[in-house]
């Protein structure tokens, strides 16, 4: 079905899915529940694409239930997570706003951080990145969560461990880093950059800071509910230690809460930052990644402009993995105006950032 949608369209996708979702709740095919969930999921998207919302939205209500459904501890996971970003967000208002600056690190090595909340368009900026013969990306590896949990103890009180740290140990903890990145980038050039594409370390950020002052961050923008709707409607794993985005609200309130991390990391912690709307991009792929090369300090390549045929070789883990193959295209924008009255009981959680980010305009 899926390979029909993409050859042949729509019309001939539809009564696949319908079949498979119409055998596997009958019980005559021996399945395993995410199987019906994406299904239910992906007759949502054919549904939305020929402008049945009301069905559509019930579909994706149907696939996140049954996704809910392999995981019954999703309420408390959720939860947790929620709670750990909030935990951290505390931690560092309570400390001095510029993190302890241990010096540059000696052999000018220091990651780019691409950082932001799922599905504002990390995915395609790493595409974009990656194309440039100066970078080299690592796509969505937690090494930094790893280097975090050598320090034991709370994330809280890492936050605070991490600045009484000496030159030495921080030096540990950068070939802790490196020595965990070459099993993912083993054959990464010399004076090759590695960008250490990671949507959800803004976690982290406070770690990236003790250990490479000289790190850049680019951050991957997108109106928030456009960015909401987009985690709901995608199928995201469920688990231990996983945020997901079992349900609306769930993915309204983890988006505040991590909204509300990144300010309070951006304004506290001494990290070049730059921000690359996704929208903007779409618009003017050649003046945003100008601006973004000159951000990191490197000269321009043409051929971030046809990342598109080194991507078409590179597996991609992410649910853009079929997009970013794509030409640009703007159906996207403004997507959740068709699910407005299903979005309004989130509406005012996330308002704040919509005005934030400029997207009330």
């Amino acid at each position: 079905a899926k390979i029909a949608r993409r050859t042949e369209g729509e019309a001939a996708a539809e009564p696949m899915v319908e079949a498979l979702i119409a055998g596997c709740q009958r019980g005559e095919l021996h399945y395993v529940p995410a199987v019906l969930a994406r299904a239910q999921a992906d007759l949502a998207g054919l549904r939305e694409a020929r402008g049945d919302i009301a069905d559509a939205w019930r579909l994706y209500m149907a696939a996140n239930a049954t996704n809910c459904g392999t995981y019954p501890d999703w309420e408390a996971e959720s939860s947790a997570y929620i709670a750990r970003v909030e935990a951290l967000t505390a931690a560092l208002r309570a400390l001095p706003p510029v993190a302890t600056n241990h010096g540059s690190d000696p052999e000018g090595s220091a990651p780019i951080l691409l950082v932001g909340f799922p599905r504002s368009g990390t995915t395609l900026l790493d595409q974009i990145l990656n194309a440039h013969p100066a970078l080299m990306v690592m796509e969505e590896k937690p090494i930094l969560d790893r280097v975090s949990e050598s320090f034991g103890a709370t994330e809280p009180e890492r936050l605070a461990r991490v600045r009484a740290l000496n030159d030495e140990e921080v030096a540990r903890l950068r070939d802790l880093y490196f020595a965990a990145a070459e099993k993912y980038c083993p054959r990464r050039p010399a004076g090759v950059t590695l960008v250490d594409k990671l949507p959800l370390n803004i976690l982290n950020l406070w770690l990236a800071a003790a250990l490479f002052p000289d790190a850049r961050v680019v951050l991957a923008l997108r109106d928030p509910r456009d960015v909401c709707l987009s985690c709901f409607t995608n199928l995201f794993r469920l688990g231990p230690g996983l945020p997901g985005f079992p349900s609306l609200e769930a993915t309204a309130e983890l988006y505040a809460a991590v909204a509300t991390l990144w300010r309070e990391s951006h304004r506290r912690l001494a990290l070049a930052c730059h921000v690359t709307r996704y929208e903007d991009l779409i618009d003017d792929l050649e003046g945003e990644a100008r601006r973004l090369t000159g951000f990191l300090g490197l000269s321009w390549d043409d051929r971030v402009l046809t990342y598109r045929e080194r991507a078409q070789n590179r597996y991609i883990v992410t649910p853009s993995y079929h997009q970013v193959v794509r030409p640009l295209y703007d159906s996207s924008r403004g997507r959740w105006r068709r699910f407005e009255s299903e979005l309004a009981p989130v509406l005012p959680t996330l308002d704040p950032f919509v005005t934030e980010f400029d997207y009330d305009t």
